[in-house]
Parts: structure tokens; C-alpha cells; sequence
């Protein structure tokens, strides 16, 4: 699944890049700003992005990052153990990738997890390993895939006379003349 993918290597050297996905998240601070922070964990726990605590009440802040497709855990605390909204304030969170809202809320106590799911956004192609045109990049298979040939039928003058040749290199264009 890695965007470099090398079908030649043979050992893992730790370069390897995975699709991401931007992700917004909004916060919009209650009176008590200092109180709030957040994380983002991924599947083994690790910190993948973090915000907080906030200096001004009332003001949405916002952060972007590219994080890798997974599922990931939303982590948002209040220190006092109110939550952001009701009592003291109307403050409330989101994320967000592109147009698509993944998680909302604002009200709960000292913390609240909550789990969503990142996507890879479709690249069409070929994504057939044995093709010519396989694209390592493709992630939904668009039928433009063109398969290796070792033989064409060869009819230079177009009299319907001729034979079949053996390619040296099946993915070379055809030369003129030559057919499948």
C-alpha cells in the first residue's frame, strides 16, 4: 500500500510513504480556554497531532495535517472536568476531512474518545501488477491497463500477407504495420 512501493526490494528500510489525508480540526474555546487540549492517536497509541491549551475565550482555533489512512482516536480533555460546553461557555470541536465531517461534540466531563476512519482519496489507473501501464499510484482500476505481447502478426504492404514476428520487449509500442 505505500505510495513508493518497489517491487524489487527485499528488505524494508523504513522509507516507505503512505497516502494521507488533510484533517482539520476546529475547536471553538469556551470561558475557560486553558483547561482544553486534544490529541490524535493512531492504532498503536502514538501521538500523530495534539492542540491546546488555548489562551482566549470564544475563539475558534483551527489546525491542519496530512495523517496517514487508518482509524485514529480523537482525545479531548478539560482539566476542570466540565467539557467545553454548557456550563461555562458554548465552546465545541470538529473534524473534518475536505467537506466531510468525521466527529463533533463539546459536551462531556474530564475527557471523551472518540474513533474515525481516514480514506485514500481514489487515484484512477491501472492496477494491475502484470501490465505494461501498471501505475503503483492507482488505487481504483480505470480498465486503461494494456497487457505484455511476445508475438504480432506483421503485414508491412497491407496485402494480407505476412507473419508472426517475436518482440524483444512485449511492452514496446507496436511498429507500423504490425497487429495483435
Amino acid at each position: 500500500g505505500a505510495l513508493n512501493y518497489n517491487a524489487d526490494a527485499t528488505i524494508n528500510d523504513g522509507s516507505c510513504t503512505y497516502p494521507c489525508v488533510d484533517v482539520t480540526v476546529t475547536v471553538l474555546t469556551d470561558n475557560y480556554p486553558s483547561e482544553t487540549t486534544w490529541t490524535i492517536t493512531d492504532a498503536s497509541g502514538a501521538t500523530v497531532m495534539s492542540g491546546g491549551p488555548y489562551a482566549t475565550s470564544g475563539t475558534t482555533y483551527t489546525e491542519t495535517a496530512c495523517l496517514e489512512v487508518g482509524c485514529l482516536n480523537l482525545n479531548f480533555f478539560d482539566s476542570f472536568g466540565d467539557g467545553i460546553c454548557c456550563a461555562y461557555g458554548n465552546g465545541s470541536y470538529s473534524v473534518s476531512a475536505g467537506e466531510t465531517t468525521l466527529v463533533t461534540g463539546g459536551e462531556f466531563t474530564s475527557s471523551i474518545t472518540q474513533n474515525f476512519c481516514l480514506e485514500a482519496p481514489s487515484s484512477p489507473g491501472c492496477t494491475l501488477f502484470d501490465a505494461c501501464n501498471y501505475d503503483p499510484n492507482a488505487t481504483v482500476d480505470n480498465g486503461s491497463c494494456v497487457f505484455p505481447y511476445s508475438e504480432v502478426y506483421l503485414d508491412e504492404d497491407g496485402d494480407g500477407i505476412g507473419g508472426i514476428i517475436t518482440l524483444a520487449d512485449a511492452c514496446d509500442p507496436l511498429p507500423a504495420g504490425m497487429v495483435l
